[in-house]
C-alpha cells in the first residue's frame, strides 16, 4: 500500500528536486535568519501535504533530511592552516580567484599567473570563513605558488584568451570583448556600459553564456553532424564557457531530450528542468543562491509554463513575432522579481529589445563561434572578423536609436517583488480551488506599506554607504560619503529626502545623530551608540557597536527608547 501511493504522484521529480533545493536553502540561511529558515521549510511541507499523499511525504521528508547532511558534508572543513597543494582555479573574479582542491572551494588573494582552469602548486595560510552564497570555506594567503604545465582541461580555456587576442587586433578591444563574452562566455575585458545597455534592454542573459546559446550552438551542430555528434561537441562548448549553471541546464535538457526522442518516449520538459537542477543542487548545493541558476530556472520554468498559452492569444500576429512575445513574457514571469531585487530596476522595454536586438546577438554568437573553429587561417578569419564589425555596428546604431526613443529602465523598489510575488503564489493555489489565498496579495501589500510607512523609527544600512531613516512615511538618507548617486539611490529606497555629509542630526529631543569619519554615532537619552558602515575607517569611540559592515545586521528599530537589531 505504501509503494502504491507513492506511485500515485504526479512527476515525483518536480517534488524531489524542490525537497534538495529547500533542504539547501534551509541550511544556507539558518545561521543568521532561522525563523525565515523554518518558515521557508513549514510552507514546502505544506505544499507537498496538500498536493500528494502521506506516504510520499514521509520520502520528501527523508529526502530533505539527506540534502541537510550533503550540505554539512560539502561545507565541513578539512584543511590544515599551513596548506601546501596542488589547486585548480575554478572561478575568476574581480579581486580574487576561487579555487578547488579535493572538491572544497576556497578563495586566494592572488590572480597574477593564475586563470581559469589553470593547476598550481602552493603554500600559504589558510583560514576558515564559511560563505554559502558562494560555496566557499575559507580564504588562502598565498606564499608561493608554482603553475604547473597546463592539462587537457586548461588549453581549452587559453583557446578563449587567444581568440580574444586575435579578434582585439581586427576589433578592438570593447568590441572583441563583447564578442568573446557573448560567444563562449570569455567576458573579463567586457564594457561596463554594454552591460547597462543589455540590462535596460532586459536582455542582460545574452552578454554570458546561457541557456540561450547552448540552444544555438546545439541547434546549429544538429543541422551540420547530426545530433549525437552535436551532443558530444555541446559538451566541449559548455566546458569552454567556464560550465556555468545556466549552460549546463541547458545541457542536461537537451541530453534528456534527444535521449527521449532515442528511446521514442514522450520528453517532460518540466522533469528535464527539474532533473537538471537536481543534479546541480546534488553537486553544487549553493547553486541556490547564485544569480545565474535563480535567472537561468526562472526563465526556463515560465517559458514552459506560459510560453505556449500566451502565443495561442497572439494567432494574428507574425510567428516570429509572436513567439518572441510569448518566450519574453513567459521568461519575465519568475524573473522580474528576482531582477528588481537584485538590481532594484527592471526594463520596461524588454520587449523590444527581444524582437530586435536578439536577432543580431544570435547571429554574432553563431558567428563569433564559426571564427573560433578557423581562426587558424587568418584570411578566412580576417572576412569573419569584417562582418563582426558591420554587426556590432549595426547593434550600437540600434541600441542608440532605442535611448533617443524612451528611457529603457524603470527604477523599482524591493516591495513591488513581494507584493508581485504573492500574487504569484494566489494565482497558485487560487487555480487548485484554494479560494481564500485571493486575500494573500492584499495581505502582503497591507504589510509592505506598514513596513514602508513604519510606525516606529527605523534605520536601515544601505550597501551603497549609508543609512535610511524612516518614520511615519518619512524617509530620509543619510551618508557621509560623496561619490554617490544620490538620486538614484533616493528613487530605489522610496526617499523623499537626504542629508550629505550631515554633522549634527537632530531626530526627536532624546534621539540625535552625528557623523564620525565614515561612520555615525547615535545618541540616544544619555547612551552612545556607534553605527559602523564603514569597515576602513578607524574606530576611536568608546561606547556600544553596532557593526552593519560585519555583524549581519541589516538594521535597528528603537521603540520605548530601546534598540533592536534585525
Amino acid at each position: 500500500m505504501f509503494i502504491e501511493n507513492i506511485e500515485k504522484v504526479k512527476s515525483p521529480i518536480i517534488y524531489i528536486t524542490l525537497s534538495f533545493m529547500v533542504s539547501s536553502v534551509f541550511y544556507g540561511i539558518f545561521d543568521e535568519y532561522r525563523w525565515l529558515a523554518f518558515f521557508s521549510a513549514s510552507l514546502f511541507f505544506i505544499f507537498i501535504v496538500l498536493n500528494t499523499n502521506k506516504e510520499f511525504f514521509v520520502v520528501i521528508f527523508v529526502l530533505f533530511l539527506i540534502g541537510i547532511v550533503i550540505n554539512s558534508n560539502f561545507y565541513r572543513v578539512n584543511l590544515e592552516e599551513k596548506f601546501i597543494g596542488t589547486i585548480r582555479v575554478v572561478e575568476e573574479k574581480s579581486y580574487y580567484n576561487i579555487v578547488e582542491y579535493r572538491g572544497k572551494r576556497v578563495k586566494v588573494n592572488s590572480k597574477e599567473n593564475l586563470e581559469l582552469g589553470d593547476r598550481a602548486k602552493i603554500s600559504g595560510v589558510f583560514k576558515k570563513d564559511i560563505n554559502k552564497e558562494d560555496g566557499t570555506v575559507g580564504t588562502l594567503e598565498i606564499e608561493n605558488q608554482k603553475v604547473l604545465n597546463k592539462d587537457i582541461l586548461g588549453n581549452i580555456y587559453s583557446i578563449r584568451k587567444k581568440v580574444y587576442n586575435k579578434l582585439k587586433e581586427n576589433l578592438g578591444q570593447r568590441k572583441a570583448a563583447l564578442v568573446s563574452s557573448l560567444s563562449f562566455g570569455y567576458s573579463e575585458f567586457l564594457d561596463t556600459e554594454d552591460k547597462e545597455d543589455m540590462r535596460n534592454l532586459g536582455i542582460i542573459h545574452a552578454i554570458s553564456v546561457s541557456g540561450l546559446h547552448v540552444s544555438i550552438i546545439f541547434l546549429s551542430l544538429k543541422k551540420l553532424f547530426g545530433n549525437k555528434f552535436a551532443i558530444v561537441l555541446s559538451c566541449l562548448y559548455v566546458i569552454l564557457t567556464g560550465i556555468p549553471f545556466s549552460s549546463l541546464r541547458a545541457l542536461i535538457m537537451i541530453v534528456c531530450s534527444s535521449s527521449a526522442i532515442s528511446l521514442r518516449k514522450s520528453y517532460n520538459p518540466l522533469g528535464g528542468l527539474s532533473l537538471s537542477a537536481l543534479i546541480i543542487i546534488l553537486l553544487k548545493p549553493y547553486a541556490i543562491f547564485q544569480l545565474g541558476f535563480i535567472l537561468s530556472f526562472g526563465a526556463t520554468l515560465g517559458i514552459i509554463l506560459f510560453s505556449n498559452k500566451i502565443s495561442r492569444y497572439l494567432y494574428k500576429l507574425p510567428k516570429y513575432i509572436a513567439n518572441t512575445i510569448a518566450l519574453s513574457i513567459g521568461a519575465q514571469a519568475f524573473t522580474l522579481p528576482v531582477m528588481i531585487i537584485a538590481f532594484r530596476e527592471f526594463s520596461m522595454w524588454f520587449l523590444i529589445g527581444n524582437i530586435l536586438v536578439i536577432p543580431i546577438l544570435n547571429f554574432i554568437i553563431i558567428l563569433g563561434n564559426l571564427g573560433m573553429v578557423i581562426s587558424f587561417i587568418p584570411s578566412i578569419f580576417d572576412f569573419f572578423s569584417f562582418v563582426l564589425l558591420k554587426s556590432i555596428d549595426l547593434l550600437d546604431y540600434l541600441i542608440e536609436e532605442l535611448y533617443a526613443f524612451s528611457n529603457t529602465s524603470f527604477i523599482s523598489h524591493k516591495s513591488l517583488a513581494i507584493v508581485y510575488m504573492s500574487m504569484l503564489i494566489s494565482f497558485y493555489f487560487i487555480c487548485k480551488g484554494h479560494k481564500k489565498f485571493i486575500a494573500f496579495p492584499i495581505i502582503s501589500f497591507f504589510c509592505v506599506s506598514i513596513f514602508i510607512y513604519s510606525p516606529f523609527l527605523k534605520f536601515d544600512y544601505l550597501r551603497e554607504g549609508g543609512l535610511l531613516l524612516s518614520y511615519r512615511g518619512e524617509r530620509t538618507i543619510v551618508t557621509n560619503k560623496r561619490n554617490i548617486d544620490i538620486g538614484k539611490l533616493k528613487k530605489e529606497n522610496l526617499a523623499q529626502s537626504s542629508i550629505l555629509e550631515g554633522k549634527n542630526i537632530r531626530i526627536s529631543d532624546n534621539i540625535k545623530l552625528k557623523s564620525n569619519n565614515k561612520n555615525f554615532i547615535l545618541k540616544l537619552n544619555e547612551d552612545e551608540y556607534l553605527l559602523r558602515i564603514n569597515n576602513r575607517s578607524k574606530i576611536e569611540e568608546n561606547c556600544d557597536i553596532i557593526d552593519f559592515v560585519e555583524g549581519n545586521v541589516r538594521g535597528i528599530i528603537i521603540l520605548d527608547n530601546k534598540i533592536f537589531t534585525y
